[in-house]
């Protein structure tokens, strides 16, 4: 199983209180693809923005607490959490956590080209990503898991006009059954 960060930042119209935005699309929250047992059952998203310096750059910290359970049997498997070319994760500051422990995991920077390979055959548009984390985790068997995930990142905003940051739930695709998820913009 591999579970994937996706979410989308795209320009639309505002007409009050606009901030800075990018122009492209962004990512960040799980998308999976689940051929296991493994399900969801709660997410508790937050991003906190800081647009101190907002005609520079915007600062977002990002945390995410998800909660797994695995019925069956107890497994391991390989998360893998993509980051858009628009953040620019800042590697000391992650913390990739299971069950309150810290997990060892592998940061991937792509190219472009590197990028669009992944993407071949997916449905999913890996061409907006550059940076991965790799992480093989431990679901032990009829109990909650909890993944625990915080970053924090830099978007350059010197030529954006406002901020529009979209939290898409992938979770209806492959989740059989329901998912509590709360996603709070700070």
């Amino acid at each position: 199983m591999i579970l994937f960060s996706y979410s989308i930042v795209n320009v639309y119209t505002v007409h009050s209180n606009p901030v800075i935005a990018m122009t492209d699309a962004m990512c960040g929250d799980f998308f999976p693809i689940n051929e296991t047992d493994i399900q969801m059952v709660a997410a508790n998203v937050e991003y906190i923005i800081d647009s101190t310096d907002i005609k520079n750059q915007i600062n977002v910290h990002y945390k995410g607490s998800y909660v797994f359970n695995s019925s069956t049997a107890t497994q391991n498997h390989v998360i893998a959490v993509p980051f858009t070319n628009f953040f620019d994760v800042e590697e000391e500051s992650i913390q990739f956590k299971m069950n309150g422990l810290d997990q060892n995991y592998t940061l991937v920077k792509l190219d472009y080209e590197e990028a669009i390979n992944m993407s071949e055959g997916t449905g999913i548009d890996y061409y907006y990503f550059k940076t991965l984390i790799y992480a093989e985790v431990f679901f032990e068997q009829s109990s909650n898991n909890t993944l625990d995930l915080s970053f924090d990142s830099t978007v350059v905003s010197e030529h954006i006009t406002y901020l529009q940051i979209e939290y898409v739930v992938g979770t209806s695709r492959m989740w059989a059954n329901e998912t509590s998820e709360v996603v709070k913009f700070v």
